[in-house]
């Protein structure tokens, strides 16, 4: 791979399906087949065709991942994180933590599922004041929704900062370090799925676990 800009790629993946009729379905009536999650595996060849690696952030009430996709994501060199819908009470944050760990191992990273389009997105209770401390007793190496302009660290947690949304940039050019994409997006809209391949021959991807291992590039050294 020739030298080039390293950036952090960070995936929501919010919904079941492309379709967000059948991810409704899925949300309201726990509705599922055998394409429940099937554009992750599509993705994964898109990544491995450009050399790219990321972590995948599982609503685990949602988007739980299967034991053999955990498996597959991880082998790739990929990272899986925890994309939380309840936050406002630990043991539920708990109990969806132990949920994904069941399928994925150890979780070290945590992003926010905020509340978007409620009748679309159920749950989601977002960020309140206890919400980093609980992360702190969770056990999280870092948080990555972006609370903060700047990477910081409360106690042995890292915060990382601010992101660009691909699907509402939609240029190749990425000027935060860390880049986030809601993959289904990617399949459901030509322009983004374009311009994701762009970026993806611009800089060179990993996964939010190296973030905390770069203080330099956020300018802290």
């Amino acid at each position: 791979m020739t030298d080039r800009s390293v950036r952090y790629l960070r995936f929501d993946v919010d919904n079941p399906y492309v379709s967000r009729a059948k991810s409704y379905s899925a949300f309201r009536i726990s509705f599922r087949d055998k394409d429940y999650l099937g554009y992750i595996g599509e993705l994964l060849d898109i990544l491995d065709s450009y050399g790219q690696k990321g972590t995948f952030f599982f609503r685990p009430r949602y988007t739980l991942p299967t034991r053999a996709l955990a498996e597959s994501i991880l082998a790739k060199g990929h990272e899986i994180g925890h994309h939380v819908d309840k936050t406002r009470d630990i043991n539920k944050m708990r109990e969806e933590k132990t949920i994904l760990e069941r399928v994925a191992g150890q979780v070290a990273g945590i992003t926010i599922h905020g509340r978007g389009i409620p009748f679309l997105s159920p749950g989601g209770d977002g960020y309140h004041k206890q919400y980093l401390s609980y992360c702190i007793e969770l056990g999280y190496i870092y948080e990555g929704t972006g609370l903060r302009n700047k990477l910081g660290k409360l106690e042995e947690l890292t915060i990382l900062p601010a992101h660009t949304t691909l699907d509402g940039h939609l240029k190749a050019d990425i000027p935060d370090l860390i880049m986030l994409v809601h993959p289904c997006r990617v399949f459901r809209k030509r322009a983004v799925r374009e311009v994701f391949e762009e970026v993806l021959t611009r800089y060179r991807f990993l996964p939010l676990i190296a973030a905390i291992e770069s203080r330099r590039q956020f300018g802290l050294e």
